[in-house]
């Protein structure tokens, strides 16, 4: 699937065209297909490159195969302060960041550190800002990530729209709603797309 198949889907035009929010995309392989990467993922790819020549301000991750937590927070935030440096008004913004970044997964504070930066980030800069996340069901805690990513588009005075694409056989959002903080959010903040690659066939 790439990004032109969804364009007429609602759910995508709702997210891309307008206020903020946060699409996940997932859904299952087609039976019998072994491969790692989903059958979704062209479409995460699509979307950045889009993004790209119209040069809107977008970061993105792209996740791999890794043991533990993978950095996908610190890499967006990285990203963003790379395209708009303005973002640190000074020395003190850029040892804030510094201190939360180099902070372990150990740290009970890590996350909400994290956190903290992302948004202080989105906030400053000076036009709305997507987020595009790739297969990030080897984080160690989606329904963690999903709640940063929501508390982040909820929170933010800028626009911030964020679309994440997962492979349901290994986590499905729906089943575990309930790890996912979504009090607080508007209708149509948080939109949930499920395609699966059979189904393309039916």
């Amino acid at each position: 699937m790439t990004k032109s198949d969804l364009d007429h889907l609602p759910e995508y035009i709702s997210w891309s065209s307008g206020s903020s929010s946060l699409l996940v995309l997932h859904g299952c392989n087609e039976p019998g297909n072994s491969i790692d990467d989903s059958w979704l993922s062209p479409a995460a790819v699509s979307a950045i490159h889009d993004l790209t020549e119209r040069r809107s301000v977008v970061a993105h991750y792209m996740s791999t195969m890794t043991n533990g937590k993978p950095p996908i927070i610190p890499a967006l935030i990285c990203q963003l302060v790379e395209q708009k440096p303005l973002v640190l008004r000074d020395g003190a913004d850029f040892q804030h960041m510094v201190t939360q970044l180099s902070k372990t997964k150990d740290d009970s504070d890590r996350d909400e550190g994290l956190r903290e930066v992302l948004l202080r980030v989105v906030d400053r800069c000076p036009e709305p800002v997507h987020i595009v996340i790739d297969r990030p069901e080897q984080y160690e805690s989606m329904g963690g990530l999903l709640t940063t990513l929501i508390s982040v588009v909820k929170e933010s005075m800028n626009t911030v729209r964020v679309f994440v694409v997962m492979r349901t056989e290994f986590y499905d959002v729906d089943r575990y709603h309930r790890e996912v903080d979504t009090r607080g959010i508007k209708p149509g903040m948080y939109i949930k797309l499920r395609k699966d690659q059979q189904r393309q066939y039916n």
